[in-house]
């Protein structure tokens, strides 16, 4: 796969997993809503390191870490996002608080989804990700 397949792979993905979180919340599964939110952002970042190192990303799954990797000046409300989505990669899976109604519950997974949306906005506005994916 050449770079820019493997970039266009990553915000293909990204977008699958923010429409898959989508249809968990439908299913009233809100642990897989806010860890397909979690997935969807760092496939968005590591498209971004991609296209600014021409390098493959880092294989980590924190999303801060890989926020720091990428040279913009993200925003602190971005950060707060990236910050409180990034948990949900365990939790969401493998702890018992994936069953926690508190946690994982129609709400909080309907505003995880809105603030992954509007990050990747973001994200896609300040990177012109468009000229990669049209129907990004």
């Amino acid at each position: 796969m050449t770079l820019e397949e493997s970039i266009k792979f990553w915000l293909n993905s990204s977008l699958d997993d923010l429409n898959t979180a989508k249809a968990m919340i439908v299913a009233h599964r809100y642990n897989y809503t806010m860890f397909m939110c979690q997935q969807s952002l760092e496939e968005l970042l590591k498209a971004i390191i991609m296209i600014e190192t021409r390098n493959h990303p880092p294989y980590v799954h924190d999303l801060i870490i890989l926020s720091k990797k990428i040279h913009l000046q993200i925003p602190k409300y971005i950060y707060k996002v990236l910050r409180d989505v990034n948990p949900h990669y365990i939790v969401a899976r493998y702890k018992p608080q994936r069953f926690d109604p508190k946690i994982y519950n129609k709400s909080a997974a309907k505003k995880i989804i809105k603030a992954t949306q509007e990050t990747i906005k973001w994200f896609t506005e300040k990177m012109s990700l468009k000229k990669y994916l049209a129907n990004l």
